[in-house]
């Protein structure tokens, strides 16, 4: 019998169809392979836009001017006849969506020269691209701190920025000069640095560059040897392969499976990229007096290292005394970063993004940082006090740092600030006095809801009977029972019910801040996005049996995709990704597209715990992983 002609086809176009779905599968499933999360069509625009150094139309304000900020930071250089290199403003003007930078090369709306006055405090801060990238993201942290103090009462917190990525000493103290020279006027000024100081000494010396140089003076500076324009040809050539590459693949957005083959590809351009980018910092270029000055002296690493930390340590004095000159305070902190030993706890989600054991810069902090704070008592007999921030995330777990090098988070700059803000704070408050005892605003800390966040303030009173807030300074110390409370940047929260006790100590002194949680079994919460006609999670009246709770979703969209959420944390309204369970979160799909669906909430494997809070909520994503809809949250807790 033979199989009719239309048949065959529609039984080939099925097949076709099938194989085509398959592929996609196959496409999806190895993104998740290489990416850890799967595939959506902006996941696939983000990185696409982030392998052509491009501008991310899906990526929200605050990732946009991060970007940005990174590029202007890691590129678009320009020699400086004084400070060896500034951004280059030209440049930034043309690029779309780049953050602003002065015509003095700064990042930065206005000029630097500015006058201090009656009406305001102007600080600036001085650095490398961590402290750059504070000032760009967290400066209105660090203002808050500081108009804390009584010193600067009533004033305008005015902030200007003299931080530029790969900065290191002497071109801190050589930019406040500069900018002193022509006019600039601070009342204080803070530099954050230490780590570009011994990270980068590598970078100069294979030259024959003196580690003091800028970096990258050679490449700045000198026309390269033929052999070095082939190899900058080269590198030219796989960056700009790289771009071509994403800007194809961006005409098969829809398809996962062009996208994963994209994916493997674009992971082969980023390896030629970087093995051309480390033939070229190697590389020789023409010698010349010009690039490497008095040379360096034959020193190896670890002799570059010590010079650099002399060097650091005599730059600073320097700018103290060219600050005391004009009647400005300089507070001087080190910075942190992950390479520390013991320096910050390092959970899996933050080592596959910010750790790298073969990283010369792990080498470098290693062997560098003790050779800094060694360095520090030497400071001191100078009237500079350092002021050690590597231990600042000694007892956060959450991930901070976002690469392998040293940059944070929103949440991290926002860390940094705060106790940059409160340490300034203790020195134009304390200076001359002494603290008779410590009180805590409020007495007591009372939680009537495990989602409520409260702040704790301590304050002294001093011998001449004024009362300061010593909040977040170094020698202020909170000691938090961590089965009961807590603590991130937003203040306290209540982790179970009960009674404790925070411990509140500053060199002798002791405070103890009575803490009482108490709150009902069942809560629901009015914190649904967006507000309005939102979903609304209920718990059902019956007792829980079992290790589920009975509950029921209503008004829900009758599109997108339904994820039940459920943890030991609150859960934020935004898309949970792969990774959700290292968080103690469990992700449930929710079945169906009615406005009203019946959900069981299951228990945390590791919730035997009495009076601890079990958090739910319900989102709705589009197929662009973004939350269109978030019920309000439920918190069970059992007695």
């Amino acid at each position: 019998m033979t199989v009719p002609r239309r048949r065959r086809i529609l039984f080939g176009f099925v097949m076709l169809l099938l194989l085509a779905v398959l592929l996609e599968l196959a496409g999806a499933t190895t993104w998740w392979w290489l990416r850890g999360e799967w595939f959506t069509w902006q996941r696939g625009d983000a990185a696409r836009a982030i392998a052509a150094n491009a501008f991310d139309p899906t990526a929200d304000q605050q990732q946009q001017r991060e970007r940005a900020t990174l590029r202007l930071l890691q590129g678009n250089l320009a020699q400086h006849p004084f400070l060896g290199y500034v951004n280059d403003a030209d440049v930034a003007a043309q690029q779309a969506h780049a953050v602003p930078v002065s015509r003095f090369g700064f990042l930065d709306v206005a000029p630097p020269i500015r006058q201090r006055g009656p009406d305001r405090f102007v600080v600036a801060i001085t650095g490398g691209s961590v402290a750059a990238q504070m000032w760009d993201q967290a400066r209105g942290e660090l203002a808050a701190e500081l108009q804390l103090s009584r010193a600067i009462a009533g004033r305008r917190v005015e902030f200007v920025n003299l931080a530029l990525g790969g900065w290191r000493q002497p071109q801190q103290l050589l930019a406040v000069q500069l900018v002193t020279l022509l006019g600039g006027e601070f009342d204080l000024v803070i530099n954050l640095d230490g780590f570009n100081e011994v990270a980068l000494v590598h970078e100069n010396l294979p030259h024959g560059v003196p580690a003091w140089f800028p970096r990258g003076w050679a490449r700045l500076l000198d026309q390269p040897t033929p052999a070095q324009q082939l190899r900058l040809g080269r590198l030219a050539l796989a960056r700009q392969q790289r771009i071509d590459a994403a800007n194809t693949a961006a005409l098969m957005r829809w398809s996962a499976l062009a996208q994963a083959f994209w994916l493997l590809a674009d992971r082969g351009h980023d390896r030629a990229i970087a093995t051309a980018a480390a033939a070229v910092e190697q590389g020789a270029t023409a010698p010349s007096f010009a690039v490497t000055g008095p040379g360096t002296g034959g020193l190896d690493l670890p002799a570059a290292w010590a010079q650099m930390a002399d060097l650091w340590a005599a730059s600073s004095l320097e700018l103290a005394a060219a600050c005391a000159r004009h009647g400005t305070r300089y507070c001087h902190f080190l910075q942190p970063n992950q390479y520390v030993p013991g320096s910050k706890p390092i959970g899996e989600a933050e080592r596959r993004v910010a750790w790298l054991g073969t990283h010369p810069f792990k080498r470098a902090v290693e062997n560098g940082y003790p050779l800094l704070r060694q360095r520090a008592e030497r400071l001191r007999a100078g009237g500079v006090e350092l002021h050690d921030l590597t231990h600042l995330f000694a007892d956060h777990h959450e991930p901070l740092y976002t690469d392998t090098c040293c940059h944070l988070s929103p949440t991290g700059y926002a860390l940094l600030a705060r106790r940059i803000g409160a340490t300034v704070r203790g020195e134009l408050d304390l200076a001359g006095v002494t603290i008779a005892a410590l009180r805590a605003s409020p007495p007591e800390l009372q939680f009537t809801d495990p989602l409520a966040r409260q702040e704790l303030r301590v304050l002294a009173i001093t011998d001449d009977g004024r009362e300061v807030d010593i909040t977040g300074q170094p020698d202020t110390t909170i000691l938090v029972p961590p089965s009961q409370l807590v603590r991130d940047q937003h203040g306290f929260r209540a982790a179970a019910r009960g009674r404790a006790e925070l411990v509140v100590t500053r060199g002798p002194l002791r405070l103890a801040v009575p803490v009482r949680s108490t709150w009902p079994d069942r809560i629901r919460a009015d914190d649904a996005f967006p507000s309005g006609a939102a979903p609304r999670l209920t718990l059902a009246e019956d007792e829980p049996t079992g290790t589920t709770l009975a509950a029921v979703c209503t008004g829900l969209p009758t599109g997108g995709h339904r994820v039940l959420v459920v943890g030991l944390v609150p859960i934020r309204a935004e898309a949970p990704d792969a990774k959700a369970a290292e968080h103690g979160l469990a992700l449930t799909q929710l079945p169906g597209d009615q406005p009203s669906v019946p959900v069981q909430l299951p228990w945390p494997d590791r919730t035997p715990l009495r009076d601890v809070p079990m958090f739910a909520r319900v989102l709705v994503l589009d197929d662009k992983a973004r939350v269109i809809a978030a019920s309000n949250t439920v918190v069970v807790t059992r007695s």
